[in-house]
């Protein structure tokens, strides 16, 4: 973490890029982890069990500790039913390099900003990355 308590991806890409190991582990279980992380999240805000998480997928406690603890890899009906529990949805995309998660801290905000401003999170946030983009190219062009 640098001094602002901020973590710093540089470094956990690039130990990833330089350990193949790694890499492989992250193409089979990347997408999982980060699902995992999410749902964890959900799960803590709403102050959910494993038990409350099986009764609303239609399965059980230990087949949820499984899947959390990276034992099995779930069914794409699986992660859908796991997101609803968690009050979310699933999203899937094979374009993850250009799909943008906005960070926890900043989840709150955007809501919040998105509420005054009447318009769906999603909205708000596709408007304000294409001016943050148009603005950048601008910049680039006029240097």
């Amino acid at each position: 973490m640098n001094k602002d308590g901020k973590v710093i991806v540089g470094f956990l890409n690039e130990t990833i890029e330089n350990d193949a190991e790694l890499r492989e582990y992250e193409k089979t279980w990347g997408a999982l982890t980060s699902f995992l992380n999410d749902y964890e999240h959900l799960k803590g805000l709403r102050h959910l069990t494993q038990k409350d998480i099986a009764s609303a997928c239609g399965t059980t406690q230990s087949a949820i500790s499984r899947l959390e603890r990276l034992r099995g890899k779930p069914t794409y009906e699986l992660l859908r039913r796991l997101s609803e529990a968690v009050g979310g949805s699933l999203f899937v995309s094979p374009m993850a390099d250009v799909t943008v998660t906005l960070p926890y801290d900043l989840q709150d905000r955007a809501r919040s900003l998105a509420e005054k401003k009447d318009v769906r999170i999603d909205e708000l946030m596709y408007a304000m990355l294409r001016e943050a983009i148009d603005n950048a190219e601008y910049r680039d062009e006029c240097n």
